[in-house]
């Protein structure tokens, strides 16, 4: 998922302090001004990436990193979404259900910007649409099993009704009557 969201950067300036930075060290950089205030990432990027930053140079960057985020966040709620798609596919989900998770799994992509979280949230959930699936199955084949015993004792029923005729028909006087045939019949389900 990184590799299709990785050009979403536009070149900077060549004498922009954040130039020569790897476009994830960008985009953590970009994350952490959203949540702290300047001079915590001023202090940060001094003592993890030895830069020295001024309150303006972090506003310009943010400037300039503020329209690509847009494109960032739609690019990974496609990306979302096709995985979503395929973890679907994957789990033979309903359509309805994957459509579900296909909305979902965007709006999390969108709201976090975090490609990796939002794919693993598609995963579970991915996870439990098999679950709900093979408890269906299961519940299917219980009910299968059921019919197949009723069917199972009511031949055993027309087989017994039907030995019993026999009896009663090798006991009679006269052997195979017109009556004792009629309720053979019936035993056996052919009237």
């Amino acid at each position: 998922m990184k590799d299709a969201a990785s050009s979403t950067l536009r070149k900077a300036r060549s004498d922009a302090w954040w130039a020569a930075l790897p476009e994830e060290e960008a985009w953590e950089i970009f994350e952490k001004r959203k949540r702290l205030p300047w001079h915590a990432v001023a202090k940060w990027l001094r003592e993890s990436k030895g830069l020295d930053v001024s309150r303006r140079a972090l506003e310009r960057f943010e400037a300039w990193m503020r329209p690509q985020a847009a494109s960032r966040r739609v690019e990974l709620a496609v990306l979302a979404r096709q995985e979503a798609k395929d973890l679907a596919a994957a789990a033979g989900a309903r359509q309805e259900v994957a459509d579900a998770f296909l909305a979902l799994g965007a709006e999390f992509a969108l709201r976090t910007e975090d490609p990796a979280a939002a794919g693993e949230w598609l995963r579970m959930s991915a996870e439990l649409v098999k679950a709900a699936q093979k408890d269906a199955e299961l519940k299917l084949r219980e009910e299968d099993t059921r019919l197949a015993r009723e069917k199972f004792e009511a031949a055993e029923k027309r087989l017994a009704a039907v030995r019993e005729a026999c009896e009663g028909a090798k006991a009679a006087p006269g052997g195979l009557t017109p009556e004792t045939l009629r309720k053979i019949e019936e035993a056996a389900g052919l009237l």
